[in-house]
Order: structure tokens, then sequence, then C-alpha cells
């Protein structure tokens, strides 16, 4: 989060590969987090990595990434993804999920000025633009950042849920507590592979709008939010439990 509080950022990122050879995103893409915290736009950001992965990833290497902005002031998400599976949003209001995809909420792929490439999963394409679009979070509402196990895990028999298996199965999970969702989401997953082997790392993610917490960040969390945008690189990397700051479209956080 920014040192003011108003701006936070979540990511969830996969890599195509294992091992020291691409370790090293994780921390460059916290450190990069932390960088942009009081810059207009993620999408900044997201160019700046695809730029240094282009130069750092060997062949055939390439991370896909989903970054979301909350704007506190506005009570708005900012969702940009690189490649990454659409993230889910249920809103509490409509008692309804609907998968965010960049097709969706902004047009076409590759209909910038440019004509050029957009939202390709990073380090493949140098220059390749990346658009965000704009969520309204209501009180109550969720945000799903996961990896693609949750959508290509396969049950005994081959099958895998794909986007649409994945939205019913968040339909069968409680909304009002996101760790309540995210393990349901698990037993459900976990009856769907029926003890079968998972062949692929997972995370997710789960984040809920909650009025009650708007505006009220503790003076201690502002303080360490500002020690970790201007420490540093190397001290940043060894605080290994904070996972990211942020920044959004509207004024500086």
């Amino acid at each position: 989060m920014c040192a003011g509080g108003k701006i936070s950022r979540f990511a969830v990122a996969d890599v195509s590969g294992h091992g020291d050879a691409v370790a090293h995103f994780g921390l460059r893409l916290r450190d990069l987090m932390r960088r942009f915290i009081s810059t207009p736009s993620q999408e900044r950001m997201i160019r700046a990595l695809n730029q240094e992965l282009g130069d750092r990833l060997a062949a055939g290497v390439f991370v896909t990434a989903v970054v979301v902005t909350w704007y506190n002031p506005t009570h708005q998400a900012y969702v940009c993804s690189a490649g990454h599976p659409d993230p889910l949003w249920y809103s509490a209001e409509l008692d309804q999920w609907t998968p965010l995809s960049t097709e969706r909420f902004r047009g076409l792929p590759g209909d910038l000025g440019a004509g050029g490439p957009t939202n390709l999963p990073l380090g493949i394409v140098k220059g390749t633009e990346y658009e965000q679009f704009t969520v309204p979070l209501g009180e109550g509402d969720l945000l799903v950042l996961y990896t693609d196990h949750y959508v290509e895990a396969a049950d005994p028999e081959g099958r895998r849920p794909g986007l649409d298996g994945l939205v019913r199965f968040a339909r069968t999970c409680p909304t009002d507590d996101p760790e309540g969702f995210a393990r349901a989401l698990e037993a459900r997953f976990a009856e769907h592979l029926a003890g079968g082997v998972i062949e692929d790392d997972r995370s997710l993610l789960v984040i809920r709008a909650d009025a009650s917490q708007r505006s009220r960040i503790p003076l201690g969390e502002r303080v360490r939010a500002a020690l970790q945008t201007l420490v540093p690189a190397a001290l940043a990397r060894s605080r290994s439990e904070d996972l990211g700051a942020g920044s959004g479209p509207p004024p500086r956080g």
C-alpha cells in the first residue's frame, strides 16, 4: 500500500518454469510494485517488467500475471492482465459472478492506436501495450485471482473445469468471508480431483471490499508502507513477508 493508505496493489503471477532461472521474478515484481507505488497507472509498471523479462528470461520462458490496484477514495479496483486467466468478480448486490476479461470490459485486444499486440504474457514481445479496466466494487464484493490450476486441473477421467466450471464451483462457496470462500473452493477442487495427483503449482488470492476497513489504515501500517517504498532494493527483498504495494490511475497516494 502507499504511505497515504489510499492505494493498495495485489498481484498473482505464474512463471513457465521452475528453479533459480526464474526465481528472481517474484522479487523483481515486488520491487517494481514498490517503485511505482505512487505513479498514476499500473500499466507503466507492467510495461517495465515486460521489457526487463524480455532481456533476462531464457527463450521459451514467459510469465502470466494479473495485477489489481484498489483506490480507496473512489472504491474502485483497476485490473490489468498479462495473458493470465480471467479474475472472477462477485457482485454482492446482484449475487452474481462475472469473469473479468479485458475483451469484455475494454474491447478487443490489439485495437490501440499503433495496432500492436496488447496484454500478452510478460517476456514474449517487447513493446507490448497493457490495458487496464475499472471495476466499481460494492460492499461485500469479492475479487478472486488464481493461477491456471483452477481451470486446468483434470479429474481422474481427464475432465477439466475450465472457466465455466470454476464459476460453478464459486457459486457453491460462501461469500461473506474471503478465507471461508478460499477454504470452500479448495474443498470443491478436492472433490473434483477425487484423490488425483495435483500436477501444477497453485495460488489463490481472494479480496473482499469492506467499508468498515476503508480509511482506517493504522499509522504503523502507513509508516511501514513508506519505508518499503524508500529503502534500498536489497532491504526490500529481505522483507519477504510483504508481497506488494499499490498504485492506480487516480491522483497520487
